[in-house]
């Protein structure tokens, strides 16, 4: 499968051993935060929604990057929501 082409677009990669452990051991790191992002494999590269916690270590920093361009408190709010919090914008 040939990955979508835009050059706005960054494309994410899953960490096959970030992935399959999050499937095969209860209690694991699940910020429930989903992505569309590629899974390399020698039979092919195949898209799947997955959660930011199976992402590369690259791809997590260039997708946080990617959003914080947008919105200057994206990585703010990232981690409020991982640990429970509510945002609320504090000048």
């Amino acid at each position: 499968m040939t990955p979508p082409k835009s050059p706005t677009k960054i494309i994410l990669e899953v960490d096959p051993r970030r992935h399959a452990r999050l499937y095969n051991v209860h209690g694991e790191i699940e910020t429930g935060i989903y992505v569309r992002a590629v899974v390399r494999s020698s039979s092919g590269d195949k898209f799947v929604s997955c959660d930011i916690a199976d992402l590369t270590k690259a791809s997590l920093i260039d997708w946080l990057r990617e959003k914080s361009n947008h919105n200057e408190h994206w990585n703010e709010q990232i981690i409020l929501a991982i640990l429970g919090h509510e945002y609320e914008h504090v000048s």
